[in-house]
């Protein structure tokens, strides 16, 4: 799954990995500028180039995401989708092939040049996934970048340890330092070694190992390659398929 495997290499890496990204990430897309764009709207094209999304559609839209580039909430206004990045307002429009393409708006108004990158939903395996359709090399592709998930609701046990712990690593190898436990919209997030990128957690219903108990993962991960945080022995631990951490709470 493209999101757990751009964790794992975050993890890898560490925090300069994340810099590299920051501020060209926004909703489900790899370059905030060039690829949250659209085509300047005239009253000559708006019926054949931006048909709008039917009330269904915008339905199916709104919501929770979990990303390869973290965590993103989907609203909708005037037929529009809307989320947000890094502060910056991002609009979701749906064009005449079907796909839906970002726009951001220079300065809040200014429409930018569009990007051949767009975005489909699909129902796949029984989830509803984020498909990202861009060309390289000359090749149309198509690439899982992401799912849209329902919040579940938190135990208190989670709740009360939100807050910001150093990362001690037990064994593997990972880079990273921080981990920001908080929660937005009703979901549970992670943010690492500083940087604001949101990672979505959810209650594991699953048992995984008899020691894993209370445990919470990132949607969208299969099990081989699940990002996992649960407690041991009232501990926290984050387990990566690189890395098993410990949590120490910064008083």
């Amino acid at each position: 799954m493209a999101n757990i495997n751009a964790l794992q290499n975050t993890l890898k890496t560490g925090s300069k990995a994340i810099s590299q990204v920051k501020g060209l990430i926004a909703f489900l897309l790899l370059s905030c500028v060039s690829l949250f764009a659209s085509p300047l709207v005239s009253k000559e094209n708006t019926a054949t180039k931006t048909p709008g999304f039917t009330a269904a559609e915008l339905q199916q839209l709104r919501g929770h995401y979990s990303t390869s580039y973290g965590y993103y909430y989907v609203t909708s206004k005037n037929n529009v989708g809307i989320t947000r990045s890094e502060g910056k307002r991002i609009y979701l429009i749906k064009h005449s092939d079907g796909r839906i393409y970002p726009v951001y708006k220079l300065l809040g108004f200014i429409p930018l040049k569009p990007s051949d990158t767009a975005f489909t939903l699909e129902q796949r395996r029984g989830r509803l996934m984020v498909i990202m359709h861009s060309i390289e090399k000359g090749k149309a592709v198509a690439e899982e970048i992401g799912e849209k998930f329902a919040p579940v609701k938190i135990g208190a046990d989670w709740l009360r340890r939100t807050g910001r712990y150093k990362v001690r690593l037990v064994n593997g190898k990972s880079n990273l330092k921080t981990l920001h436990l908080k929660t937005k919209n009703h979901v549970f997030l992670a943010s690492m070694n500083n940087d604001p990128t949101d990672y979505p957690f959810l209650p594991y219903l699953k048992k995984i190992k008899a020691a894993h108990t209370n445990s919470l993962y990132i949607p969208g991960s299969d099990e081989g390659h699940l990002v996992e945080l649960f407690t041991k022995q009232d501990k926290i631990m984050l387990r990566t398929k690189r890395a098993l951490m410990q949590l120490e709470r910064i008083k």
